[in-house]
């Protein structure tokens, strides 16, 4: 799918292209939007007086030698010799040209006041976002932690078909959101927002607000195209520190594949200079006509490092929008599925029978859950990859005198999408045609805004595990997906709470030489008597092992973060903890061990745990766990136990909703509940709840 449904104007672009800073150093303005309160005659009248000003600026250039796009009469030679030695009269008698700094743009006309704030018009379009957030307790998945509010920033935009108005925003400015409410500048009113999609691994997401009131007199903001190194930027929003809006400007430093901190994917962005605070995440980036480059979304923290924001690209706020308006709903970036490592030793090249001036990448492995499993092999050399030549550090071309990583023509296709792509096998070239998808992860990132899974059995809780359940119960810290260094990414909602936490995380990442990455979680847990059952995954190990969980989680737990699934749906089912009861005693001390087998069957997923447990008709359930571990259990003892330990730790079901939902079953037994005097509740009533 192409970018059509977003063009950039490039009509500004053009006619300011090749002028000097001094002419065109003000923003190009699409007609001002509408205030409140003010009478929209007057207002039209000034938008085309401020509209025509700027023009007259962008094309004065081309006036001496023409208008842009049209033909002028050449003068004669007489004429064309008078003309010059007027010009050279001009410039002799001009003062001569002062340089002009970056945060001077506001200053570009002394003359006009209505000049001095060039970014005026585009205001209006600029929103804080005010969010009440209500995040799971990955160490008992059954509840949820005390909310907290946050405050960022977010800009309307325009859909695709009349009536479409949305608001863009970051998505870990909304995650686990109960209520969203977005206000305007010099609005009181704050407004109901909705949620349309959320992308978690772009780290955006797209609302809209149904009250009629809150889009009178606001017009959108048009997108730009990619900015280069260099150009003048400047961020609009709500940063901590004040209520009012906030501009700051700088330069683009950097434009590179960069790990989405959010999402843990690597996407194309931008690295700017500018100041990027807590409470900006979200907000857009201007560039110098006035149309919108990017959305920020993370800042580099650091005892070294200084002013390193990060700004979503157009092209992936493009590749966005256009998958939800396909779809309905944000399906994702797509990945080739493979791992793999440079080709700069010429005596690697030379052992997989590589010709002098071949290049490309070597093939370590490929996931089993992606399409490419069924083409590509290890050691294989990626070649090309859509008809464009991979380098043997893994680039290709970008733009002029540039080159930027091969995963930047993937993330660029959209789910479902193919792609052709050239190996090198045994010393020959073969060509396949792969439709890419989205494999399946062993251990997942995040949990894309869903709850835990649980699967209770007596007191033994089974879950899921994941890096949020690991900070939970080991501390937080950092995921490193490759080499480490002293800074942290960070996020850039506004929240008191989360600053001090923020602050005391990222002393102790820079002591500890913490990473630039993090991870997330998409599952929920089942429980057996106490036993409380849930996946594995890096939220479930960031929840168990808090701040410190790289250094304190079990080593085979950290190990299934590099891991790729076997065969699809495959997950990494731990014993999160054991709740005191009669039919677990001598258990009490087993947690955050995997489950590998469940009465000789290997467990594939914590689903597939529960569908055995629940029909199991052996008088004992055994669960055969990581490190030599067993834990036995009797079969009717574990399910009355199961009963009582809900009512004792006032515990809503003995498994979450999405396994409620899947098994239509009911568990405990409802002669189990019954005997322990619990109420016994349908599975299709229990899901609803």
């Amino acid at each position: 799918m192409g970018m059509s449904v977003w063009r950039t104007a490039q009509s500004l672009h053009t006619n300011c292209r090749g002028l000097q800073p001094t002419p065109c150093n003000t923003l190009g303005r699409k007609p001002a939007p509408a205030l409140h309160g003010s009478s929209q005659p007057q207002q039209q009248q000034q938008q085309q007086q401020q509209r025509s000003r700027h023009q007259q600026r962008c094309r004065a250039p081309a006036a001496a030698g023409g208008e842009v796009g049209k033909s002028a009469k050449r003068p004669g030679k007489g004429a064309a010799k008078q003309q010059q030695q007027q010009q050279q009269q001009q410039q002799q008698a001009a003062p001569p040209p002062q340089s002009r700094a970056v945060d001077d743009w506001e200053h570009d006309m002394d003359d006009d006041e209505d000049e001095d704030n060039f970014l005026a018009p585009y205001f209006d379009a600029v929103v804080k976002v005010h969010c009440v957030h209500t995040e799971p307790n990955y160490s008992l998945p059954w509840q949820r932690k005390r909310q907290f509010t946050s405050t960022s920033s977010g800009f309307i935009v325009a859909g695709p078909k009349p009536g479409d108005r949305w608001l863009l925003t970051n998505a870990h400015s909304v995650d686990y959101h109960t209520q969203i409410k977005v206000k305007r500048r010099g609005d009181d009113q704050k407004f109901l927002a909705r949620v349309l999609a959320i992308g978690v691994e772009c780290d955006m997401a797209l609302l809209t607000v149904d009250d009629e009131a809150f889009w009178q007199g606001v017009q959108p903001l048009e997108f730009g195209p990619l900015p280069r190194l260099q150009d003048s930027v400047a961020v609009v929003g709500y940063p901590i520190g004040g209520d009012t809006i906030s501009v700051t400007v700088g330069v683009v430093s950097r434009i590179e594949v960069t790990e989405y901190s959010h999402g843990a994917i690597d996407l194309l962005g931008v690295q700017i200079d500018a100041a990027i605070n807590g409470g900006n995440s979200g907000g857009p980036v201007f560039n110098k006509r006035g149309q919108c480059c990017g959305i920020a979304f993370q800042g580099l923290s650091g005892s070294d490092v200084e002013n390193v924001g990060y700004v979503i690209p157009t092209p992936v706020v493009h590749h966005f929008l256009n998958d939800y308006v396909a779809n309905g709903h944000f399906t994702g970036f797509p990945s080739l599925g493979i791992q793999w490592q440079r080709m700069e030793s010429a005596a690697l090249r030379q052992a997989y029978k590589m010709a002098p001036g071949q290049k490309g990448v070597l093939i370590r492995r490929v996931n089993p859950t992606s399409a490419a499993a069924q083409h590509l092999r290890a050691d294989d050399v990626l070649m090309s990859f859509d008809g464009q030549d991979i380098a043997c550090d893994g680039t290709v071309p970008f733009r002029t005198g540039e080159r930027i990583a091969f995963s930047y023509l993937i993330s660029n296709k959209f789910v479902g999408e193919a792609a052709r792509v050239v190996v090198l096998r045994d010393g020959k070239q073969q060509t396949f045609d792969i439709n890419l998808s989205r494999p399946g992860v062993l251990m997942p990132p995040h949990l894309s805004n869903k709850a835990p899974s649980y699967f209770l059995v007596s007191g033994v809780v089974f879950t899921v595990a994941c890096e949020p359940y690991l900070e939970s119960e080991y501390g937080r810290q950092r995921v490193a997906s490759s080499a480490p260094c002293e800074q942290s990414c960070v996020f850039l909602c506004t929240d008191p709470a989360a600053h001090v936490a923020a602050a005391a995380a990222a002393a102790a990442a820079a002591a500890a030489a913490a990473t630039c990455s993090m991870w997330y979680l998409e599952c929920l847990p089942p429980q057996v008597s106490g036993v409380v059952f849930t996946v594995a995954c890096e939220p479930y190990l960031e929840s168990e092992y808090g701040g410190e969980w790289v250094g304190e989680a079990p080593i085979k737990l950290l190990d299934k973060l590099s891991e790729m699934p076997g065969q699809a749906g495959e997950e990494v089912v731990v014993v999160g903890q054991v709740l005191a009861d009669e039919a677990t005693l001598g258990y009490e001390d087993v947690s955050n061990m995997r489950v590998l087998t469940f009465n000789g069957t290997p467990v594939l997923n914590l689903q597939h745990l529960a569908e055995m447990v629940t029909a199991c008709q052996e008088p004992h359930l055994r669960f055969d766990c990581e490190y030599y571990e067993t834990i036995v259990l009797d079969r009717q003892q574990a399910a009355a136990g199961t009963a009582g330990v809900l009512k004792t730790h006032s515990i809503p079901a003995a498994m979450s909703q999405d396994l409620q939902q899947a098994l239509q079953v009911q568990w405990p037994p409802a002669a189990a509940a019954a005997a322990a005097g619990q109420e016994a509740v349908p599975a299709a009533t229990a899901a609803k709840r």
